[in-house]
């Protein structure tokens, strides 16, 4: 895989991407997904996942809304899978690189035998910031690496990755 590429799929991911992480009970989640309308655009963008991961995704197709087209999305839920494509995206992402540090470091976080006591005193401050960016109708804007990313609340999520 070349850099254009690269550079293609963190554009896609800027304009057209959503990077998630959240907690449901005990359980830490994370997420890359995109979609769009074109069928075309979307398998090249599987076909450069697939490249990355080295696995198998699907595009999935949803049913319009009168008066819209139909759209395509393709989801990556698996934790490694998630860190590998954000790891080679996050120095060419601009408006989603704030959700990107967030979830890069939710991935550090062992999966199994911490219990929630256990967490870093971090998380809560970066789950609240997620939540924040990802905010529907609030423009995303990339924190000035080495500084954190604010919460709604005052705290910071410090640390942001860089690669």
């Amino acid at each position: 895989m070349d850099y254009g590429q690269i550079g293609w799929l963190a554009g896609i991911t800027d304009g057209e991407g959503c990077i998630r992480g959240f907690q449901i009970g005990n359980r830490l989640h994370v997420g890359w997904q995109v979609k769009m309308t074109c069928l075309k655009t979307m398998q090249l963008v599987r076909d450069l996942v697939r490249e990355i991961t080295g696995r198998k995704f699907k595009l999935h197709r949803v049913a319009p809304l009168a008066p819209r087209k139909e759209q395509w999305y393709l989801s990556v839920r698996r934790r490694s899978s998630v860190r590998q494509i954000l790891a080679m995206l996050r120095p060419l992402l601009v408006t989603k690189a704030a959700q990107a540090d967030i979830v890069l470091r939710i991935c550090e976080i062992p999966m199994h035998g911490k219990p929630r006591a256990e967490r870093p005193d971090w998380l809560p401050g970066c789950l609240e910031a997620m939540k924040a960016l990802n905010a529907r109708g609030i423009p995303s804007q990339a924190p000035i690496v080495g500084e954190g990313v604010e919460t709604g609340s005052g705290g910071t999520c410090e640390g942001t990755v860089q690669s």
